[in-house]
């Protein structure tokens, strides 16, 4: 019975915290992201960074904010994914 207590109120804990950052997101709000400190050391070493992880994470977010003055390309749009596998020089 506990273990469907803790699973029951972790999931009203997640489900909290996504209408959280719904609602931050909708003021135009950024949450501080951990990894803001290597992302930024790791442009001053690199010429590129890729940035993985889960649709609707803040990637995007992320990088537009830090980086304005650079592309912000998403391999998403078959067009550009086409475009970057046929002539990568190019790209």
């Amino acid at each position: 019975m506990s273990t469907a207590r803790v699973s029951s109120t972790a999931s009203a804990d997640s489900k909290a915290n996504l209408d959280l950052v719904d609602k931050l997101d909708t003021l135009g709000v950024m949450i501080a992201r951990d990894i803001t400190p290597r992302l930024m050391k790791a442009a001053q070493t690199w010429l590129s960074i890729t940035l993985t992880g889960p649709r609707q994470s803040g990637k995007t977010t992320l990088c537009r904010t830090h980086f304005p003055q650079h592309p912000c390309l998403s391999l998403e749009d078959l067009d550009v994914r086409a475009f970057a596998m046929e002539d990568p020089r190019a790209f």
